[in-house]
């Protein structure tokens, strides 16, 4: 497998879209999309919880491009996504992409993003091409 390199992230973005496609968001698991893109569980995990890669706004944007894609490309009106308690820079992110807080479960919050109104454009102009 392959060591991470700058188009490691385009690989993730495509394996996960791919991946929805064919098989439903709710089929989709992190191995399948690391497999796919051609890398380990354990390098996509580094990656993204590395220190060197915090603060520099990476899990925003691609956040932000998996929105965009699942507007345009699979139709999706709302995205969700779940913070395990504790995690506020991660609530963080959600939050400055325009997602708030739901429902309160036992071990992590569910936030929601309606992606329909207001003009989600607005709020992603790089992941919709604005």
């Amino acid at each position: 497998m392959a060591r991470w390199n700058p188009g490691t992230q385009g690989r993730l973005e495509q394996a996960a879209l791919e991946l929805f496609t064919d098989h439903g968001y709710d089929n989709v698991t992190v191995v399948r999309t690391a497999e796919r893109a051609g890398i380990t569980r354990r390098s996509f995990f580094r990656y993204w919880l590395a220190r060197a890669a915090t603060g520099k706004g990476r899990a925003g944007a691609a956040c932000a491009a998996l929105i965009g894609s699942a507007f345009t490309v699979l139709g999706a009106t709302d995205m969700f996504a779940g913070v395990t308690r504790g995690n506020g820079p991660s609530a963080a992110v959600l939050r400055r992409l325009g997602f708030a807080p739901v429902e309160e479960f036992p071990t992590y919050t569910r936030f929601h993003l309606p992606l329909t109104s207001p003009g989600p454009g607005e709020c992603f102009p790089k992941a919709f091409g604005r």
